[in-house]
């Protein structure tokens, strides 16, 4: 407030003085202020439009503003005055990752990093809008350049195992987790993903470890607790799986996977009636999911209930009619209700699909047979 006084003093004697004008507006975006930030600014460049700090100035409070569009052109302004100015080719690209046009962004970051290679700051924000674009390969380069900087970065790390876990460096992927920790030892994401990186190694009883000390730090981690019960599950652990899907189901109910994967772990358990109605509260939230239409019919199947299920293969079919797996099962479904015509047609059907679906093709030899057992026998004639 005092700055403010002064610079208000000067202009009461001199108000065509542009640096008070500028010296004021950086007064009131300290405090910000930044509307009579611009204001000031914006006199400044009335007495002097070629004063780069002031247009760079004027930039910065705009962007505190979510003006994206009319910072841009304040710092394209400065830029035009001084091309090597390189805070202001990179708020440029700050602006212009709001906007979401990456790719313009990271032109701007490259001019920055061409008057300063060694701003850690525009690769990092390089690296992220690359893994944004899914061009692993390239974000990981720029993670590595930064931590060539700045080797201490947890979160630089962390980006960095993300982008070797896509690319399928599962090793490396881990050993930078690992180094995430060690900076940061709370880094629940990193515990997480480092989690599932464990899981492609084929490390299960680690995975759930890391998962568990994730769970530990952030308790209402939904994609944890499901992913969880996704590795009880493969493991066999059908009750674990069940109780880690309701605890994600706790912290989010509308997890369509969680209720689908827990209908199909309930129905492994025998607990049929309750795998259904899990079930039905996917559909509820996905209706034309044709992977739960079918499961529910599975379900049904073991329950006796074959009309009911060949109805729920009809559902799965009408929305994937290339689910070879539902043609199978509703062949299953018709030949238990002896209908071995039509058995063999969604068999057919299956296999069309899926040329080596052995047990569709098991069961079309099987319902042939079945079928012809059942021809009335034609009796000879004297």
């Amino acid at each position: 407030d005092e700055a403010i006084a002064s610079f208000k003093e000067v202009l009461s004697i001199r108000e065509d003085y542009s640096p008070a004008w500028n010296n004021l507006g950086m007064a009131m975006s300290l405090l910000s202020r930044y509307e009579e930030a611009i204001t000031s600014y914006d006199r400044a460049l009335d007495l002097n439009r070629h004063s780069h700090k002031t247009w760079y100035n004027r930039g910065n409070a705009l962007m505190k503003l979510n003006a994206f569009d009319e910072a841009i052109r304040s710092y394209e302004e400065t830029l035009k005055l001084r091309p090597d100015y390189t805070e202001a080719w990179y708020n440029r690209g700050i602006c212009l990752t709001h906007m979401e046009r990456a790719v313009d962004a990271i032109a701007s970051y490259d001019k920055a990093l061409q008057y300063r290679p060694h701003f850690s700051n525009a690769l990092y924000n390089q690296g992220n809008l690359l893994y944004k674009l899914e061009q692993y390969k390239e974000a990981l380069n720029k993670y590595n350049r930064v931590l060539e900087i700045k080797p201490n970065q947890p979160e630089v790390w962390y980006n960095r195992a993300n982008c070797l876990r896509k690319l399928g460096f599962h090793e490396e992927a881990l050993d930078s987790y690992n180094k995430t920790l060690t900076l940061a030892p709370k880094a629940h994401e990193a515990l997480f993903n480092r989690g599932k990186t464990l899981e492609a190694l084929c490390q299960p009883e680690e995975a759930l470890d890391s998962y568990a000390q994730a769970l530990a730090i952030q308790p209402q981690l939904t994609e944890a607790w499901y992913t969880r019960g996704g590795v009880y599950q493969k493991m066999g652990e059908f009750e674990e799986a069940v109780a880690s899907y309701d605890r994600a189901l706790s912290c989010d109910p509308s997890l369509m996977a969680a209720w689908s994967s827990r209908g199909t772990a309930l129905r492994k358990l025998g607990r049929y009636e309750e795998a259904i109605q899990s079930f039905e509260q996917a559909l509820k939230l996905e209706p034309n999911s044709a992977e739960v239409w079918y499961r529910r019919g599975r379900a049904l199947e073991f329950l006796g209930e074959n009309e009911a299920a060949i109805a729920s293969y009809d559902k799965a079919i009408a929305q994937n009619s290339q689910l070879d797996r539902a043609w199978y099962s509703r062949g299953v479904a018709f030949s238990r209700l002896g209908q071995q015509e039509k058995a063999i047609a969604n068999f057919d059907k299956a296999l069309q699909i899926n040329p080596n679906f052995m047990d569709a093709e098991s069961r079309r030899r099987i319902a042939l047979r079945q079928q012809t057992a059942q021809s009335p026998t034609t009796q000879p004639q004297f």
